[in-house]
């Protein structure tokens, strides 16, 4: 599975979703909405299982460094500068 963000150091995985995912025809590919949250919770637990720590935001809180900042810290994440893995 591939997730939006994943932390090695902290085996914790980030996830961004917007409201077009449910709302959208072509994003819904013939689907309910209903039926998208319950593929999104199936997929959901299939990584917990495989991860210590799991966060969620929505378009409106990854664009609020100080909201984006707490949501991350639930993972043990703190600010910084960004460094690549060598």
């Amino acid at each position: 599975m591939y997730t939006d963000f994943f932390w090695p150091s902290r085996r914790g995985v980030g996830e961004s979703d917007g409201r077009v995912k449910y709302f959208d025809p072509v994003m819904l590919a013939g689907r309910t909405p209903a039926e998208v949250v319950y593929e999104e919770k199936l997929r959901e637990d299939a990584i917990r299982r495989q991860v210590t720590g799991f966060v969620r935001w929505d378009h409106s809180t990854g664009m609020s460094v100080p909201r984006l900042t707490a949501r991350l810290a639930v993972l043990g994440l703190e600010p910084g500068r960004p460094r690549l893995m060598g």
